[in-house]
């Protein structure tokens, strides 16, 4: 799922990766081979990234879509930009959302397949992309074939899963050798006009499901340190950029009230406490024209299976 959630001080300190995390394993399962070539038997191995509820994110699902999402399109541009040649190659976006970053790809000549937690957002993929193949799951335990694609990518998720290094290494295992692996996540906290609004969400409740928070792999070498735990090869790591703009007060409130986490929080706060607290934290980026700019820092890193 292409998101944000608060869920932990935002610091952007992060405890030791491969000492945090411990994947369990689960027994043999059965997926039906005819539906599509990358589905089959799929032997027992480390899996337990357990997603924020799916339906949560589901509650306010078209917002998401219209509203917040294209306000990540600069992060997607940049991410296809950066990978090789994509015509005729198979892409896998694991948590992916209302599925824009698989319409844009596929408009660069991909066949794209989409996993994620949240049933309304996977409808959206699938009015978007009704070439493409979106299954619900956990992306800790992916229900594709080993080596089964030519890239892979985890754009805003890994850090929203109980396990980032099982969901990781779930990657990895789909990944043909030598493909092409994509984990993007927030910069620094510091470095995100976002954090006052994240804040006003944490404060509601506490820790989603366990995952670890936005800024958990936004620490320096955090992303490093993973793929190394997953045995991945390291290219580099980029950063960019990301405006998030919104026309007006209500576009932003119900762009940023739509992510699953807020809607969590509207169900214990209320819907006019949260909106009124939400238009607060983020009034210093109002302009004078009536609109909303909040600019952040994500990171993306490219690896090697």
């Amino acid at each position: 799922m292409t998101l944000f959630v608060a869920i932990v001080a935002l610091s952007g300190e992060a405890p030791h990766i491969a000492a945090r995390y411990s994947p369990v394993l689960v027994a043999t399962l059965e997926f039906d081979a005819e539906r599509t070539p990358h589905m089959m038997t799929i032997t027992a191995r480390p899996t337990g990234a357990t997603p924020l509820r799916g339906e949560l994110w589901s509650t306010r699902a078209r917002d998401w879509a219209d509203l917040m999402e294209p306000a990540m399109r600069q992060l997607y541009v940049a991410i296809l930009d950066r990978l090789p040649p994509l015509d005729g190659a198979t892409l896998l976006d694991a948590g992916c959302g209302s599925g824009l970053f698989c319409r844009l790809a596929e408009k660069r000549g991909v066949r794209v397949f989409g996993l994620d937690a949240a049933p309304a957002l996977l409808d959206i993929a699938r009015e978007r992309v009704p070439t493409g193949e979106f299954d619900i799951g956990d992306l800790g335990n992916m229900p594709y074939a080993d080596s089964a694609f030519d890239i892979v990518t985890a754009i805003n998720s890994l850090e929203y899963v109980s396990s980032p290094i099982a969901a990781l290494r779930e990657m990895k295992r789909v990944a043909r050798r030598g493909a092409p692996i994509v984990v993007a996540t927030w910069g620094c906290a510091e470095e995100c006009e976002t954090t006052a609004y994240l804040a006003v969400i944490a404060s509601t409740h506490d820790s989603q499901a366990g995952t670890p928070g936005p800024f958990s792999l936004s620490a320096p070498a955090a992303l490093e340190a993973l793929a190394a735990d997953a045995g991945l090869a390291v290219e580099e790591l980029v950063e960019v950029p990301v405006e998030w703009c919104f026309a007006d007060l209500e576009d932003a409130l119900d762009a940023l009230l739509s992510a699953g986490p807020a809607a969590q929080a509207i169900q214990v706060a209320g819907e006019r406490r949260m909106r009124e607290a939400v238009a607060e934290a983020i009034r210093p980026f109002g302009t004078a024209r009536g609109d909303y700019r909040l600019e952040n820092t994500f990171r993306y890193l490219v690896a090697r299976a």
